[in-house]
């Protein structure tokens, strides 16, 4: 199968779908408020990069698999996926382009920020973003881990996770037990203005908040000095990043009450 809806995917599906979107697909069918949308299985890399000569180098490796046509039948399938999301929503779909690398995520190694993500992505750019999304699992960044980590390169597969893009006024990333000890009574979460990017590649330090999961109280909540953003509208210039109104960049991001809930 070359195309699978997110709905589809289980955590059994880890060969295929990759470490990120099979856990999407737990969550959204546990009712969770998941973003709909699907995967570019894959085996569909695989075959990409079958018809690639590994011996050419990383850069080359990169080049061609952003270049090279996608097969008629995968753009069919892709451009479907689309048609039927479009016809859901009754309006026009922007796609979030993301990694679900079948090495992402795992017990020892964490590929966070290193596969990338494309924002804004229309039907009229979809089918290059997933062909550079593939192209980074060979940046120099993703390589170099790979190498550190006792990887192998050639083990590790790219899934392709097309999702509706949420334009968000916050985001954030919420741990479900303090990741520096481990407590499981604490809720981490670090949130900014606008879309998630800028924290998970290190870009804005962000708000932090520290949550009893027992007494549903606020520990403690360090607000950063947010200069910058990725605005959840693309801007004319096409530069992600923008300025966050003076007003706002020692204001909190997120309520107590919007802790609470979450």
């Amino acid at each position: 199968m070359t195309v699978r809806f997110l709905e589809e995917v289980r955590k059994t599906d880890l060969d295929e779908a990759g470490g990120k979107a099979p856990n999407l697909g737990e969550l959204l069918s546990q009712g969770f408020p998941i973003p709909p949308g699907f995967v570019v299985c894959a085996g569909n890399y695989r075959d990409a990069l079958s018809r690639i000569d590994s011996s050419e180098g990383v850069e080359l490796i990169r080049r061609h698999l952003v270049t090279n046509d996608l097969p008629t039948d995968l753009s069919r399938d892709i451009l479907a996926a689309h048609t039927r999301l479009q016809s859901d929503r009754g309006r026009t779909v922007i796609y979030a382009v993301r990694s679900s690398a079948t090495a992402e995520d795992l017990g020892d190694a964490s590929f966070a920020g290193q596969h990338d993500t494309y924002y804004y992505v229309t039907e009229s750019n979809l089918l290059d973003m997933i062909r550079k999304c593939w192209a980074s699992l060979w940046s120099d960044a993703a390589v170099s881990y790979r190498t550190s980590q006792g990887i192998e390169h050639a083990d590790v597969m790219m899934a392709v996770l097309v999702q509706e893009m949420i334009p968000s006024e916050v985001s954030g990333v919420t741990f479900t037990a303090n990741p520096i000890d481990g407590d499981t009574n604490q809720i981490v979460t670090d949130a900014t203005w606008g879309m998630g990017a800028a924290i998970v590649d290190g870009r804005v330090t962000p708000d932090h908040y520290v949550v009893d999961r027992a007494k549903m109280c606020v520990l403690e909540t360090r607000i950063a000095n947010k200069k910058f953003m990725v605005s959840a509208q693309l801007p004319d210039d096409e530069h992600r990043m923008s300025d966050v109104p003076f007003h706002q960049r020692q204001t909190s991001s997120l309520t107590d009450d919007m802790l609470l809930e979450a």
